[in-house]
């Protein structure tokens, strides 16, 4: 099973794109070295199945892109942001805490290449329109514009984006792990 990425700070937007880009395959990478047979299988905690994780982070991706197309003076009336500086370690909630308890998937559940495959593409799709929208902001912007969510700038929110989406991979590949079915 592959690795999902691990997000770093990016200050400059050319670290930023570079980053994402990275992100974007290894993410790939990572989904398509799961067995097709475990994309449906249950988890023995409540929890989603892979195929669920991997749809939640194509749709929260493509939620926050749209964020990206409110008029900027509209992210104007909410001030300068809080911490332009702000770590991706100071992000909360922590991710992959070790004290957690994830469960692990149980049995088998398989989906097809096809079906698997058109997630793929799917995410791909999404996430070329996202960087693309992030290009459209200058250095400047991305660092100057404070959004509704926690103060971030729209720099911090593609770095959160990333890290949401691969929190929620982690704790896929934690409880594969605890499985012992792959």
């Amino acid at each position: 099973m592959k690795n999902v990425p691990i997000i770093h700070d990016s200050f400059t937007k050319k670290d930023l794109l570079a980053q994402f880009d990275l992100y974007v395959e290894e993410m790939v990478a990572f989904y398509e070295s799961i067995p097709l047979d475990m994309y449906r299988s249950k988890c023995s905690v409540s929890g989603w199945t892979i195929e669920t994780n991997y749809k939640h982070i194509c749709g929260s991706t493509k939620i926050f892109n749209f964020m990206f197309y409110i008029p900027k003076f509209i992210f104007k009336l909410f001030g300068k942001p809080r911490n332009p500086q702000l770590q991706i370690k100071d992000f909360g909630p922590p991710t992959d805490r070790p004290d957690a308890i994830l469960g692990k998937y149980i049995g088998k559940g398989e989906i097809s290449i096809k079906e698997r495959d058109k997630i793929t593409e799917k995410w791909r799709n999404i996430n070329r329109k996202f960087r693309s929208t992030i290009e459209k902001f200058s250095e400047e912007e991305l660092e100057n514009i404070n959004t509704p969510i926690a103060g971030y700038n729209f720099r911090q929110i593609v770095l959160f984006v990333m890290l949401h989406n691969s929190h929620h991979s982690n704790v896929v590949r934690k409880r594969l792990e605890d499985s012992n079915l792959v």
